[in-house]
């Protein structure tokens, strides 16, 4: 199942935990309509079920359809599509049928290019041809648990480490300067949300510079940089994490948009 996300803005909180532990309302117990609903934007840590945010959000202002509204921008969508599926979430988009019960042309036109901005935008990651310096491989085995896990496509396949090493880090040699602004990672979460936090370095000006932080990784985070950034090496660095990682893509895009 899924949670409600807490607001009908389709954000997810920074830190998304997977994990939810339902409340009721003045000690009573949960149920549809009788939650508490304080920890829906992050989930519990370590909670007793797996139950995901929904992260709804209409396309329109608001959930019906109206003369005189638009929808929202592909770029909106765009972002909102970070916030939530970006956060190990579930986007909810609310569409409104008019009143000849098809969704207006300006509906159609801004969904099209929200598509196309996904489209474009995850077509190539800038990392799949790279060379990849882990500090550590569970059991010294690269064939089950090496780096080459993180860009062979298989969702469920994962780069591993020692039950001693909770804070690995990984370079990343791209071979040639690559510009990117999307940064992505996503944990095998048949195993579990184990990783609490990450930070992103680029090699510049001779030296490692920090570039971006993030929590919670879970099914899927994408971390969007305020601007653009060229580089020839990354690293990635696991800054907390309370057992061993499980580690199953890295990704690097470049935002496209979508006309």
């Amino acid at each position: 199942g899924v949670r409600w996300v807490g607001n009908e803005k389709g954000h997810a909180a920074d830190t998304t935990w997977e994990t939810f532990t339902p409340e009721g309302i003045d000690g009573g117990a949960p149920g549809p309509g009788s939650m508490d609903y304080t920890t829906s934007p992050t989930g519990t840590r370590n909670g007793k079920y797996w139950i995901p945010a929904e992260c709804d959000v209409p396309l329109r202002p608001g959930w019906f359809w109206h003369k005189g509204e638009q929808p929202k921008t592909p770029e909106e969508l765009f972002d909102i599509y970070i916030h939530s599926v970006g956060r190990a979430g579930n986007m909810d988009l609310g569409l409104a049928p008019g009143t000849t019960g098809q969704l207006s042309d300006a509906d159609v036109k801004s969904l099209k290019g929200f598509g196309r901005i996904l489209k474009n935008t995850f077509a190539e990651n800038l990392a799949e041809d790279a060379d990849f310096k882990p500090s550590n491989v569970r059991g010294n085995d690269p064939k089950d648990f090496g780096i080459q896990k993180l860009v062979d496509g298989d969702r469920y396949s994962y780069w591993a480490t020692d039950d001693s090493v909770h804070t690995p880090s990984l370079e990343v040699d791209l071979k040639a300067p690559q510009t990117f602004d999307i940064i992505q990672l996503r944990e095998n979460i048949k195993l579990g949300q184990r990783i609490g936090s990450v930070a992103v370095d680029v090699w510049k000006e001779g030296k490692w510079q920090e570039v971006a932080t993030a929590t919670g990784i879970g099914a899927n985070r994408l971390i969007r940089l305020p601007q653009p950034v060229t580089t020839e090496k990354v690293r990635l660095r696991v800054t907390d994490a309370p057992v061993c990682i499980a580690l199953s893509d890295f990704g690097l895009y470049k935002y496209v948009a979508g006309e």
